[in-house]
């Protein structure tokens, strides 16, 4: 009987083994987010007034706020899409309609989006005599090569 025994527990490392070891047939992830999800970054800078006897404060606020993707296509067709107007492809007339008839009033107002970012930023580059695009493709590749912590 103890000859049985370590084949037994030879076995069953071996299986453990070709288990952990074999490569996992996994679809490609992404990440979406619900409709009308969005994030942002808020700054405030708070002075105070200098007047006897009372806290008082004058403050400045700065708010960004992006929309998130609601589908994975709007993730993965990247950002040089979105910055380029030539390149933006229009959705099909089908696939349109369906959308039409999903959105909320909240959908119908105009969105402050990345390629207007993009844009804003190109256009005062432009104006203090650089090239603008050029610019903000460096910045994007750059800012892709950092890992995000």
């Amino acid at each position: 009987m103890q000859p049985k025994l370590p084949i037994a527990a030879c076995l069953a490392i071996v299986w453990s083994v070709k288990v952990l070891c074999d490569g996992v047939d996994r679809h490609k992830r992404t990440l979406v987010f619900t409709s009308d999800s969005a994030t942002g970054i808020l700054i405030a800078l708070s002075v105070p007034l200098l007047i006897p006897d009372r806290n008082i404060f004058l403050a400045y606020n700065f708010e960004a706020n992006y929309g998130m993707p609601g589908k994975a296509s709007d993730f993965t067709q990247g950002v040089l899409k979105k910055v380029d107007n030539d390149q933006i492809e229009p959705e099909p007339a089908d696939e349109a309609e369906s959308e039409r008839g999903r959105r909320t009033v909240r959908d119908s107002m105009t969105r402050f989006t990345r390629k207007q970012v993009y844009r804003m930023i190109e256009l005062n580059l432009i104006r203090y005599g650089y090239d603008g695009k050029k610019c903000i493709l460096r910045m994007i590749c750059e800012l892709a090569g950092q890992p995000v912590h």
